[in-house]
């Protein structure tokens, strides 16, 4: 597949609906290869590890944004997602269950400036429904959110409340966050109607 573009605008984007990926560098490998800069998947069953590199190597320019779903598993990044460029891109991480970024995991939304709407890069973690996981970011990981000259991006975190909602499903944040203008942490509770 290519999905490359003339110079000076952006590449292809490419959508998919997975039955499961427990792997998914057997996609995203060949993706990257082919140009394409913004990639948006969406995984029906299972639990899924970004295991390959995403976006090209760190210091070079990156995915536009790059999404990831699970509707009924956990994500684990095990590796780089690099959405970095001359604006910084997004990164989309939604899991039913848990996401834990690795000691290795290394993603960038870093920009040369802000975008026209005077914003930086956007890292989005959330955990969804009523068994919503925690978000577990590991001593050595690492969220590069920064925009050359000052400034920088958004990290937001969303996990369900614990222990009668005074605190959230997010563990001890041990990898390093850095550039980041803002990081807003949500809380969520689900609750049943029925009678």
């Amino acid at each position: 597949l290519e999905g490359k573009a003339g110079a000076g605008f952006s590449g292809g984007g490419f959508t998919a609906n997975l039955d499961a990926a427990p792997q998914l560098s057997g996609f995203t490998t060949a993706l990257s290869d082919g140009g394409f800069t913004a990639l948006t998947f969406d995984v029906a069953t299972g639990s899924v590890t970004v295991d390959g590199a995403i976006g090209g190597p760190l210091g070079g320019a990156g995915l536009t944004s790059f999404s990831l779903t699970t509707e009924q598993g956990a994500i684990t990044v095990d590796n780089t997602i690099n959405a970095s460029g001359l604006t910084g891109g997004t990164i989309d991480l939604y899991a039913e269950q848990g996401v834990t970024l690795t000691g290795n995991a290394d993603l960038s939304v870093a920009g040369q400036q802000l975008n026209s709407a005077s914003e930086g890069g956007l890292i989005d973690i959330e955990t969804r429904g009523a068994g919503g996981g925690a978000i577990d970011i590991a001593t050595g990981a690492k969220l590069d959110l920064s925009v050359a000259g000052g400034g920088g991006g958004v990290l937001h975190l969303r996990a369900p409340t614990t222990n009668g909602n005074t605190s959230l499903a997010i563990d001890a944040i041990g990898g390093l966050i850095s550039g980041a203008a803002s990081v807003i942490v949500e809380g969520y509770n689900v609750y049943n109607t029925a009678t």
